[in-house]
């Protein structure tokens, strides 16, 4: 009985996620039926932002799912096996879990990007090559964000608002950052960058990015995921052990 329960919530909650993307979705084609445009971009040019924001936004979950439960092991002082491990603490925190119904949605993700990219004849293998690389770069920020939360964790106990606030943020990448106003617009671009974290990757793929553009998205990530892993070894600092 008990397992029969596991999977009806399993289900409900993979029915939840399919309905969620596909309700969004379907709210840009409706937006943007006729000859309306998004920020400058037809439908089909949101419609592969928007599957972008679902890729990293899913992949990030899919990996990085170990966040989610870092609270308790602060808190019952579990965390002290983990610093005691030969493995890498960090690393042992980010991939401890992961979600079987992220793995199956990220399915229908892919497939559905397949299939918009081939409504783009100008997509040439270097423009997607580009993509490739900006939604990886894409993930390093992710991880940076999850980073940033597991910091505050130790210092502050709390992780349940910290990582609602990161996928409030990260929702504003479902539609392309060039919809919002100066200087929201530089602010989720660089100084939050979830402009660079999703935004960018599209428009590369699309070639509305300049190589020096590109390199400086590189540079804010890279910049974003050295100052998130100092910060987690300050952290780790003021971490109190169970035994002490």
């Amino acid at each position: 009985m008990a397992d029969s329960s596991k999977r009806f919530s399993a289900l409900f909650l993979l029915m939840g996620k399919v309905v969620r993307v596909v309700l969004f979705g379907s709210f840009l084609l409706i937006l943007l039926s006729g000859k309306k445009q998004l920020a400058g971009y037809s439908a089909d040019q949101a419609i592969v932002f928007y599957l972008t924001f679902n890729l990293i936004d899913t992949l990030s979950q899919l990996l990085l799912r170990g966040t989610y439960y870092f609270r308790s092991l602060v808190i019952k002082g579990d965390l002290d096996y983990i610093l005691a491990h030969p493995v890498n603490p960090l690393f042992s925190v980010l991939f401890s879990h992961t979600d079987i119904l992220d793995f199956i949605m990220l399915w229908p993700i892919l497939f559905a990007l397949v299939y918009s990219f081939s409504r783009f004849p100008e997509i040439n293998f270097l423009s997607f090559l580009i993509y490739f690389v900006l939604v990886i770069n894409g993930l390093l920020l992710a991880g940076a964000f999850h980073i940033v939360v597991l910091s505050l964790a130790i210092i502050t106990y709390e992780v349940d608002n910290a990582l609602m606030i990161y996928r409030d943020l990260s929702s504003l990448g479902r539609v392309p950052v060039d919809l919002y106003r100066e200087p929201v617009r530089f602010l989720i671009t660089f100084i939050l960058p979830v402009g660079i974290m999703i935004t960018f990757p599209v428009k590369a793929l699309m070639g509305l990015l300049g190589a020096g553009v590109i390199a400086i998205s590189v540079v804010v990530s890279t910049i974003f995921f050295c100052a998130s892993l100092f910060l987690w070894r300050r952290a780790l600092t003021h971490y109190s052990s169970a035994s002490s």
